[in-house]
Order: C-alpha cells, then structure tokens, then sequence
C-alpha cells in the first residue's frame, strides 16, 4: 500500500547533515521527497527487502527505523540525538493517536500500538517495530541486509531472549496516521500472523509446535485481554476500545487465524503481501 510520506519528511525536522535513505516499489511515496533523502528503487521487493535495502546504504552509528504513517512529533529529532549521547543500544518512544475516539481510522492504532501510548506505566516489557534508534553493530551486516532483507521481528525476538529493553525516550513522540479499511486491514492482519507464526516455527520441538497451535485457537481472547490491560488505566483509550470492541477483536481474530496457519503449514505467504 502506497502512501502520501509528505507530511513525514515535513514533520522530521531533518537536513542534509542525516544520512537518510528511502526504499520503495511505487513513486507515490517519493511526493514530497526532500533532496538530501537518497531513494532506492526495489521493484516487487517484500517489505523485508524494503527494510534491508534502506538500512543497508545508511552510514551512521545508530540508525532510526521509522515508518511514513508514523509522524514525528516536533521536537523528535533532537529528543533521540540527546538520547543517542548516552550510548545505549537502542532507543524507542511512544506512539500516540492522530483521530478521534469515534473515527474508524482509530482502530488500527489500538491494534497495534496503544501499549506505547503515554503514560507507560512501568517496564512492561513492549518494543515497538517502529520508532526505534539502533546502534548500527546491533543490525546484520550489509551484505545480509541487501540480500535477505530485515525483519523486524527477528531483532526483537533476540531482544527479549536476552531480556534486553531499550531505552524509553519520553519526547520521541510519533503519531498514528493510517486510513483504515476494516476488510483490507484484517487481510493484512492475517498475512503478518501468518507470516510471524511461520517464523516462530522454526526450532520448535514437535510437542511444542503441537502445543503452540492448539494455544492459537485462544490468541484472539489472549491479544484483546493484552490490548485491554493497556487501556484500562486510561480513560479515553478505554472508552475508544469499547466503543470498537467488534473491530478490534475482528483484527486480532485475523492475525491468531494467520499466525494459526503459519504454525501448521510453515508457510509464510508472500511476503508482497506485507506493508
């Protein structure tokens, strides 16, 4: 899905002085391009190839990973180039909500990222696959990343196993910005789980991948008890989770039907599939 990334590259607040790269298959998100951003054709490239294509030319000691329906905040730039003073591996923000309670647009966001809404309460243990700074020796070398491509969740994966959460940078705000369509939303919902459960797959044991698609018959109620414990301390979101309720779990039904096929068959669908 193609998208108008203009008020992306007006919100940045950036210059020639970031090495900042664009992969992409449609032209449509070149609008608004500003010069000192290097562009890269990927034709019918996956979103991993995508990801890998950009992360693999950019120089610097840490690189952002960001997404053009996330918008920065202002002031975001500065907020992670203080952060990145301190060395740490990797750095994350939150990621607020552009609509309105009674907007469908909205649905999306509580999906995906109300647990990185402000106030985060605590180290609960939630990484966005977006609105990250990496240092760069934390990302696979070049030649991977151009061939294989990058996959988010593989990072994250490693992340948690080694118990590892980067560091929260409080003003590093993005916004949500993303039409929703509730058919081609849960589609993409299904493909993502389809292709994260096929991945999980991997090095299981046959008791365990045995045990991990039975559970996934209950991911639905599992992943809106997640989005709900969230929302509870939080008044409007809560209400806005009410007032969707049908959607959200419609969305996440999706995505436990995905990642429930991906266990059993090992097949992630095609990758083209996911943006």
């Amino acid at each position: 899905m193609a998208c108008d990334a203009r008020a992306f590259w007006q919100r940045l607040e950036a210059g020639p002085e970031i090495d900042a790269h664009l992969a992409f298959t449609d032209e449509r998100v070149l609008a608004g391009k500003p010069d000192w951003v290097t562009a890269h054709r990927c034709d019918e490239a996956s979103i991993f190839h995508l990801w890998g294509a950009a992360i693999a030319h950019c120089t610097g000691d840490y690189v952002a990973i960001l997404s053009p329906y996330l918008i920065p905040e202002n002031g975001w730039l500065e907020a992670m180039e203080d952060a990145a003073n301190t060395g740490a591996r990797a750095y994350f923000g939150p990621v607020e909500e552009a609509y309105g309670p009674a907007q469908p647009d909205i649905i999306g966001y509580l999906v995906e990222y109300c647990h990185f809404h402000r106030p985060l309460i605590g180290n609960h243990g939630e990484i966005p696959g977006t609105n990250l700074l990496v240092r760069s020796n934390e990302l696979p070398p070049r030649d991977i990343l151009q061939d294989e491509g990058f996959t988010k969740t593989n990072l994250l994966r490693a992340w948690k196993k080694e118990g590892y959460q980067p560091a929260y940078v409080e003003d590093a705000i993005v916004i949500h910005q993303r039409p929703y369509d509730g058919k081609t939303y849960r589609s993409r919902r299904f493909s993502h789980g389809r292709a994260f459960g096929a991945s999980s797959r991997q090095g299981m044991t046959i008791a365990g991948l045995v045990l991990a698609v039975a559970k996934s018959v209950l991911l639905p109620f599992v992943r809106v008890e997640r989005i709900w414990a969230r929302v509870r301390h939080l008044a409007q979101l809560r209400r806005t989770v009410r007032r969707h309720i049908l959607a959200v779990w419609l969305a996440e039904a999706a995505w436990s039907f995905g990642e429930f096929i991906g266990l059993a068959t090992g097949n992630p669908g095609d990758p083209r599939a996911l943006d």
